[in-house]
């Protein structure tokens, strides 16, 4: 990279540039740091229902919770779970 310069002028702006980026790299390094230490403390549940869920996301949640409830239903009034088969 630097041997392409001609003069000291041309070395010397390329070799400002590197430094320049290499700073730049640095303060986004830092500055996403610091956002994701931020968010760790301002995690807002609320914001998750805004989110619009899809009708499959949803049809399986109302399953998981059907299903839990009925397994709860069971074991708290000790119902044994029959199944018949009509054949």
């Amino acid at each position: 990279m630097f041997h392409m310069a001609k003069s000291e002028a041309e070395r010397q702006k390329l070799f400002d540039d590197y430094i320049l980026s290499i700073l730049k790299k640095k303060q986004v390094i830092k500055k996403n740091k610091k956002i994701i230490e931020e968010k760790e403390f301002s995690y807002d549940p609320t914001m998750d229902e805004d989110k619009v869920k899809g009708a499959f996301n949803t049809y399986v949640d109302s399953l998981v919770i059907k299903n839990f409830l009925i397994e709860q239903i069971y074991t708290r009034l000790k119902i044994k779970k029959l199944w018949r088969c009509n054949s």
